[in-house]
């Protein structure tokens, strides 16, 4: 149950972002071409849109991510560094650098 419940929250965040950036998409030049990319990521059969299924296949990407020692659950630890991952990955984009991929 927990599980389930945890997957849900990462899908509704990667949701909530995924509107946001599309939404943005073409305002702000850098910022819509990520998110034009993360969209086509996300579109895995390349139709224009993300289906509940393509969308929830990416959530769990994203808890897999989250949950590092693979137990199942993602603990506040596990978030805080994944947390501090993206960071560090937005600071060397901004300052230039090529970050690391987050998958």
């Amino acid at each position: 149950m927990n599980k389930t419940w945890i997957a849900a929250a990462g899908a509704a965040v990667l949701s909530l972002g995924l509107a946001a950036g599309v939404a943005q998409a073409g305002k702000d030049g850098d910022h819509g071409s990520r998110h034009g990319k993360m969209f086509e990521r996300f579109d895995t059969d390349k139709d224009g849109k993300i289906s509940r299924d393509e969308h929830m296949a990416n959530a769990e990407k994203m808890f897999e991510r989250l949950d590092s020692d693979g137990d199942g659950f993602v603990t506040k630890e596990e978030a805080k560094e994944a947390r501090e991952k993206m960071r560090e990955m937005h600071r060397k984009h901004k300052e230039g650098e090529k970050p690391a991929s987050a998958e």
